[in-house]
């Protein structure tokens, strides 16, 4: 299982809408993705920084969302957003919900 994550430095007063659009617009999108597994959008106390994270089957699942929906989606948020981290790939290891197939040495 592999986890996009990007951080994201969120307009003042704007958290509220940006998750309420994350949720009507981006999960169903998401849910229709082959290879996706789970959403979690965290905020910040203060509603100034979110985390998203995304969880996928397969490395090549993420490659080709970031090929083909990443794009448009990251545009769309623009109206919520000041900045826009660098999104990072990452393999999840252990997960107290998700079944984790162990890789057999790092970079697997």
């Amino acid at each position: 299982m592999f986890a996009r994550t990007v951080s994201m430095r969120v307009k003042a007063g704007k958290a509220r809408d940006l998750v309420a659009m994350i949720e009507a617009e981006f999960i169903p999108r998401l849910r229709r993705e082959e290879g996706f597994q789970d959403a979690l959008i965290l905020v910040a106390a203060d509603g100034t920084e979110a985390i998203g994270l995304s969880l996928w089957s397969q490395r090549s699942d993420v490659d080709r969302y970031e090929r083909n929906a990443a794009v448009q989606m990251t545009r769309r948020l623009a109206e919520f957003l000041d900045a826009v981290g660098t999104p990072q790939v990452l393999q999840v290891w252990n997960s107290t919900f998700h079944q984790i197939d162990k890789p057999l040495r790092i970079g697997d």
